[in-house]
C-alpha cells in the first residue's frame, strides 16, 4: 500500500504565503499579492472548500467589474490544485468561463473541441504574430497547471519564437475526458488528425509536457514516434516517481505545498490508497517496456535537486531507447533558471 503524509496546514499556508508574495504557482498570473495573502489569512487549510470560497469571492468581485482576466486568475487559484469537491468544481467552471470571456474577440486565440475515442477533448490554440503557416507545439499541462495557464503564463516564449501552441489538459485534469491511465494514449491520434486539417499549420509536429505533463510528452514520443518531430519532457516522471520508496517519503522533501496526495489520486481517478497503489505500476514507462522502443527526438530537462519528481527518471530515459538530448540544471523541480526556457526554445527552434 502506498501511504503519503501531507504537511501540516500551517506549514503549507506559510509556503503559499511566500509564493503569493513572490508570484509563484499558483499566484503567477494577474492576482494581487496583498489580496492573495489577505485571503490566505482567512483560511485554516489550503486546498479546502474554505480556500476555494475565499478566492472565488475575489474572482466574483472582478467578474462584477468585467475584469475577466483577473477574475479568471482568482478562480484558477480557487480550484488549485485539484477539483475534488463541489465548490472546487464551481471554481473551475468559473475559471473556464472567465478565461473565455478574457479572450473573446482575439484573433490569436481559438477554442477547439477535438473528438477522441474517449470523449471530447477541449483545447486552446494560441497563434504567434504573422500570417503563418506555423510549426505546431502541442503543450500538455501538469498536475495543477492546466491549458488555461499554459496559454496565459507558460507558452508565451514559444509563441514569440514562431510556434503555434495547442494547449491541452493532461489526462485526469481540467476538461480531459479520461483519467491518467495508458488508455489516454489514443488522444494523440485525434490531436494529430486535427492538426492535419489546419492550413495555418506547417507539417512540423512537436509536444511539450511540463511537470506531470512531461510524462505524456515522453509517452507520446514513444507511442507516436513517426508522427512527432520533437518531444520535450520538462520535469516529468517516468518510473522512479511512481514507486512506493519515493512517494512514501515525499512529505519530507517535496516542493509541492499541499494536497499532493489528493491531487495525484484525483488525476488517476482513485478514491482510496489501495486503488492509488494498485494503479501506479501501469504508469511505469520502464516496466511496460515502452522506453526501450523507438521514439521521436527528445529533449529531457529538469533540476538535479528536484524533490517532487525523482531526478532519476531523467537518467532512466536517457539510458534507454533512442539517444536523447538532456539538460540538467542546478535547481529544483523543472530546473528553473534564467537559462532554462531559452535552452528549450533554442533546441525546439533548431528541430523545426
Amino acid at each position: 500500500m502506498t501511504r503519503i503524509l501531507e504537511r501540516p496546514d500551517d506549514h503549507a499556508l506559510a509556503i503559499l504565503r511566500r509564493r503569493a508574495l513572490l508570484g509563484l504557482n499558483p499566484f503567477f498570473g494577474g492576482s494581487d499579492a496583498k489580496e492573495s495573502v489577505a485571503a490566505l489569512d482567512r483560511v485554516a487549510a489550503p486546498a479546502s472548500d474554505e480556500w476555494a470560497t475565499a478566492f472565488l469571492a475575489l474572482a466574483d468581485e472582478r467578474a462584477g467589474g468585467e475584469d475577466w482576466a483577473m477574475a479568471y486568475d482568482y478562480a484558477h487559484i480557487a480550484r488549485y490544485p485539484c477539483v475534488d469537491t463541489e465548490v472546487k468544481r464551481e471554481a473551475y467552471a468559473a475559471s473556464v468561463e472567465y478565461f473565455h470571456r478574457a479572450h473573446e474577440g482575439r484573433d490569436d486565440v481559438e477554442f477547439a473541441e477535438l473528438a477522441t475515442e474517449l470523449g471530447t477533448l477541449p483545447a486552446v490554440l494560441a497563434r504567434p504574430a504573422g500570417a503563418g503557416p506555423f510549426p505546431l507545439l502541442i503543450a500538455v499541462g501538469g498536475l495543477d497547471v492546466w491549458k488555461e495557464e499554459l496559454v496565459t503564463v507558460v507558452t508565451a516564449p514559444y509563441r514569440a519564437a514562431g510556434f503555434a501552441v495547442l494547449a491541452l489538459d493532461a489526462p485526469g485534469t481540467g476538461q480531459s475526458p479520461v483519467p491518467m491511465t495508458p488508455a489516454a494514449d489514443v488522444m494523440w491520434d485525434a490531436v494529430l488528425a486535427w492538426a492535419d486539417t489546419r492550413p495555418d499549420l506547417t507539417g512540423f509536429r512537436s509536444v511539450l509536457g511540463t511537470s506531470l505533463g512531461g510524462y505524456w510528452a515522453a509517452r507520446a514520443a514513444h507511442t507516436h514516434p513517426q508522427r512527432l518531430h520533437a518531444a520535450i519532457d520538462h520535469g516529468g516522471p517516468a518510473h522512479h516517481s511512481f514507486q512506493n520508496g519515493w512517494l512514501e517519503g515525499w512529505v519530507d522533501r517535496g516542493e509541492y505545498p499541499a494536497a499532493f496526495t489528493r491531487a495525484l489520486a484525483t488525476v488517476m481517478g482513485c478514491s482510496t490508497e489501495e486503488e492509488f497503489g494498485a494503479a501506479l505500476p501501469a504508469l511505469s514507462l520502464r516496466d511496460t517496456g515502452l522506453i526501450d522502443g523507438p521514439s521521436a527526438p527528445m529533449l529531457l530537462v529538469n533540476g538535479v535537486h528536484d524533490r517532487t519528481i525523482s531526478p532519476e527518471d531523467m537518467d532512466l530515459l536517457a539510458r534507454h531507447g533512442r539517444p536523447k538530448s538532456i539538460r540538467l540544471f542546478e535547481a529544483g523541480h523543472m530546473g528553473f533558471t534564467p537559462a532554462t526556457v531559452p535552452t528549450i526554445v533554442g533546441w525546439l527552434t533548431d528541430a523545426a
